[in-house]
């Protein structure tokens, strides 16, 4: 197709006092051989885009160059399908960066110049059209991997699901117990139980399972990806279409909360990480490490190392609902246990509002707005200072156990 250039020089925004115009129209017709010129006082007006339809219907002109504002803005209006369009910004190139009239005469002459032999020389680009891949690679096997695999099996999508342990689950295999995700009423601990779960993912005909593997590389692009999964030595390279990261999570360092919270220093003091183990490993029953003693007094700090600039700023959302729950571990079975939860704020949203209720009228467990300011060893016990936000006052709270609500870093 032979190109025919029309150049528009818009007069807007200053542009037709600070320059002028008409040499530049010159420049374009006797020097650059442009065909068709036409200056216009607002080229993005209705009239502006008209007389380049115009041209382009009537005169036969393919390539448009408009000298006027930067081609960040006004993109809609000036879009002519079927038309090469190069922008000249003269407004922000010329008028409004240099101050010496001279110099922004010269400056928007020669980006008129760039611009239309920017259009004889170039040419509307071809779309680059591959044939995508339908696949999905989800990297993760615990419950939110697990969960969208199927989904996307369901769909009618072949998945593959690696995951780097030697069986899938994730972290929830950690748990000894979960929070309920239906109805409180039937109980406040409910069973992990995830071989349901998985069962359906490697029975799923629509989805490979890799399992103490990982990801070695990922070349391509999306919709053809190219991904070297690693195993026992040996690798393979799979066509990859989509990629789901659920990759997870892992517990923030407790090795930074020494100093204020004792971790490390005192064996009594455990993560919530670490308690949870605890639980699982006794089958519910709480002994603390320091001599396996069966506790009757457990204090839970919340917010440790959360939402402090000094360690993780952000709030995990999931360390309330998970001291509720451990809180249950202390006192079900035990009605001389107590459980005492030191929070900033409970944030139990939706329905986890109900399971805070019934934390709240659970004979057992107490729970109080501070901040805790120190933690100190008396003979076999924990000395827990506490500024206590209702009362404005200090405490001190005597425990065999303290566990710390450290957050999750992605």
């Amino acid at each position: 197709m032979e190109k025919k250039i029309g150049l528009y020089i818009c007069k807007g925004c200053g542009i037709g006092e600070a320059i002028n115009t008409e040499k530049i129209s010159n420049i374009a017709k006797n020097a650059l051989r442009v065909p068709v010129v036409a200056e216009h006082e607002f080229l993005c007006s209705k009239d502006g885009i008209e007389l380049i339809k115009k041209d382009i219907a009537e005169q036969g002109v393919n390539s448009v160059v408009v000298a006027g504002c930067s081609p960040r803005v006004k993109t809609y209006e000036f879009n002519f399908p079927g038309c090469f369009v190069e922008r000249v910004p003269l407004r922000e190139l010329a008028v409004w960066t240099i101050e010496s009239d001279e110099e922004k005469q010269l400056a928007a002459e020669d980006y008129v110049k760039m611009g239309v032999i920017k259009a004889q020389k170039g040419d509307i680009p071809e779309p680059y059209i591959i044939e995508t891949v339908r696949s999905i690679l989800v990297v993760g096997g615990g419950i939110s991997g697990m969960t969208a695999a199927l989904e996307a099996a369901k769909a009618g999508y072949e998945v593959v699901l690696v995951e780097k342990e030697a069986e899938l689950g994730g972290f929830a295999r950690k748990l000894y117990k979960r929070v309920p995700t239906d109805d409180y009423t039937k109980g406040v601990l409910g069973d992990v139980n995830l071989e349901p779960l998985v069962n359906e993912v490697t029975s799923n005909p629509k989805i490979k399972v890799y399992t103490s593997s990982k990801i070695e590389k990922i070349d391509g692009q999306p919709g053809d990806f190219d991904v070297t999964i690693a195993k026992n030595g040996s690798t393979e390279t799979i066509k990859i279409g989509a990629i789901i990261q659920a990759t997870g999570w892992k517990p923030y360092n407790p090795k930074n909360l020494s100093k204020k919270y004792g971790y490390g220093k005192f064996k009594d003091v455990v993560t919530n990480f670490e308690f949870e183990e605890i639980a699982k490993k006794n089958n519910g029953v709480i002994k603390r490490p320091s001599d396996e003693r069966v506790v009757k007094t457990v204090l839970f700090v919340q917010c440790a190392g959360q939402r402090d600039p000094e360690h993780l700023p952000y709030c995990s959302g999931m360390c309330c609902a998970t001291t509720l729950k451990q809180a249950r571990y202390v006192t079900d079975g035990n009605p001389d246990a107590t459980a005492m939860v030191i929070y900033k704020d409970i944030r139990t949203p939706g329905k986890l509002e109900y399971y805070y209720k019934e934390a709240q009228n659970t004979p057992g467990v107490m729970l109080a707005k501070g901040e805790v300011t120190g933690i100190r060893e008396e003979w076999d016990k924990l000395i827990v200072t506490v500024e206590d936000s209702i009362l404005g006052q200090k405490v001190e709270i005597e425990t065999e156990m303290v566990v710390l609500a450290t957050g999750m870093v992605p």
